[in-house]
């Protein structure tokens, strides 16, 4: 998991990449290799604080795997609600396979007034 800080201007709706990666024992030595997205699904949740719970964010706007799935890319398209007015909020990026959660990125999303 990687904490990365993002600045959005207002109103902006980027499509975000996201890179799905976790520690395996590979070979004798701890590698970073990529998750497969095959059956998986990837949200995005923005929310007001760290301690908001995930179900009542501001947004929870699902991810889309690029091809091939098992390069572990993924994209977000931001929508309004996210962008709509500045301010800090907090973010992460989920990835849920076999019914459990990996947060891949996390930080603050700072929406900046334009």
């Amino acid at each position: 998991m990687a904490r990365v800080d993002t600045k959005i201007p207002e109103g902006d709706r980027p499509l975000l990449r996201f890179y799905a990666r976790e520690w395996q024992l590979v070979n004798g030595k701890w590698v970073k290799v990529a998750i497969d997205l095959t059956g998986a699904t990837m949200t995005y949740i923005a929310k007001a604080t760290p301690d908001t719970a995930d179900g009542s964010p501001i947004a929870n706007i699902g991810g889309v795997g690029v091809a091939p799935l098992t390069d572990g890319l993924f994209t977000v398209q931001i929508t309004a609600p996210v962008t709509a007015s500045p301010g800090q909020f907090w973010y992460k990026s989920i990835v849920l396979r076999g019914g459990n959660p990996l947060t891949v990125q996390h930080g603050i999303l700072f929406v900046e007034n334009t």
